[in-house]
């Protein structure tokens, strides 16, 4: 478990090293930027990247704010923003001194409401600090060693197998079901608007003309591009316990009728651009119908339809007069990974390293496939065969 270490540094470097030697021997990994080398970044792009690359977002706050960057918030308080941002687990430790005003108003801030604030300990010194993070991160530990209860079977199959093919020849649909957190969809009277208004910055990611009509119906909103949907389609359905599925149709329009290649290569590179844009549109939803923030994971998997006597891959940089064509038989629709995987909440936001993933299990699994990075490689392994 990788966790990110988060305080003013001036001042506090006891209490810093403190927690570093309080979380190495939970079993854990501290990220701080005591450790970041020297680069050509800036310090806030580097610490806020690692935040993103940290499961558990832990929080130090002493008397003082700190320097305010160019936001006017400090470095600290942008960290908190990131780590909020990606819903990580915050935990939070602060000491018995007085602060200043600008601390306070943080403070503040960081205790928030009964609903939405997080609990924190106090701590008086180094040795006492130590044994509240060991104390808390031994928790968490016990908390996530529970190993994942996958959904119910058939849960996802019957969300991938709800959407309309239309008159698409290939079919892309992402099926999500949240693990655990609690949905407030009893709340929302108008489900169809709430997709609607999420569709919005979806429809310039997957390339819709601005002239594409939207419709709305019970529990679903559908895009269309051309009469009926011939040209493309986008589809969203939100079900009541959480669960949500995206269809959406894909077409080499940018390549001409007489290249064989755009009838027979699935390019990759398109249907990893999708399943990212589907990502964010998922995120997009969920942050608005969990409104106490309490779904941090679920379970995906995609599907691509009309892939039979198909490869896919790079599309080729020229046109193509004569293709050749794997005869073998092959499964379609396809799923892909070929069993549901959990995810949580983050790589949906910041999709760019799992879509990668993704495409690259169902690259594998047909044809022209490419050599992925080995950090993308090993994660999409770990997530696959856990």
């Amino acid at each position: 478990m990788k966790v990110f270490v988060s305080s003013v540094i001036k001042g506090f470097e006891t209490y810093r090293a403190a927690a570093r030697e309080a979380i190495s021997p939970v079993g854990s990994e501290p990220i701080m930027a005591e450790d970041f080398p020297a680069q050509s970044r800036s310090s806030e792009e580097a610490c806020l990247d690692g935040v993103g690359r940290s499961e558990v977002y832990l929080l130090i706050l002493g008397p003082r704010y700190g320097p305010q960057t160019r936001s006017g918030l400090s470095a600290t308080e942008e960290e908190y923003n990131e780590a909020r941002r990606l819903r990580l687990p915050v935990v939070h430790f602060r000491t018995n001194e007085s602060t200043d005003a600008d601390q306070e108003r943080f403070l503040n801030r960081v205790s928030g409401s009964w609903s939405d604030g997080n609990l924190y300990r106090r701590f008086d010194s180094e040795q006492q600090l130590k044994n509240e993070i060991i104390r808390s991160l031994s928790d968490m530990n016990r908390m996530g060693s529970r190993r994942p209860q996958p959904p119910p079977q058939g849960a996802l199959d019957d969300l991938l197998k709800s959407v309309d093919p239309r008159y698409e020849e290939v079919v892309l649909t992402v099926g999500w079901v949240p693990d655990g957190g609690e949905t407030s969809l009893a709340d929302l009277n108008e489900i169809d608007s709430v997709l609607g208004r999420a569709l919005t910055p979806a429809k310039e990611l997957l390339g819709f003309r601005p002239s594409a009509e939207t419709f709305a119906k019970e529990r679903s909103v559908e895009m269309q591009q051309g009469d009926d949907g011939r040209d493309r389609f986008l589809y969203v359905e939100l079900h009541d316990d959480g669960r949500l599925v995206c269809g959406v149709g894909l077409r080499n329009d940018h390549r001409s009728q007489l290249d064989l290649a755009a009838h027979y290569v699935i390019d990759s590179g398109q249907v990893a651009r999708t399943v990212a844009a589907i990502l964010r549109l998922t995120a997009g939803i969920i942050d608005t119908i969990d409104s106490r923030n309490s779904i941090r994971q679920g379970w995906l998997q995609c599907r691509l339809k009309g892939v039979r006597q198909r490869v896919v891959g790079r599309m080729p940089a020229v046109q193509q007069s004569s293709f050749t064509v794997p005869m073998h038989d092959l499964r379609d629709p396809l799923e892909f990974p070929s069993a549901p995987i959990r995810v949580v909440l983050r790589d949906l936001i910041e999709p760019g390293s799992l879509s990668d993933g993704l495409v690259g299990a169902l690259e594998r699994r047909r044809g022209l496939a490419r050599p992925l990075t080995s950090q993308v490689a090993t994660r999409i392994a770990e997530k696959i065969n856990p």
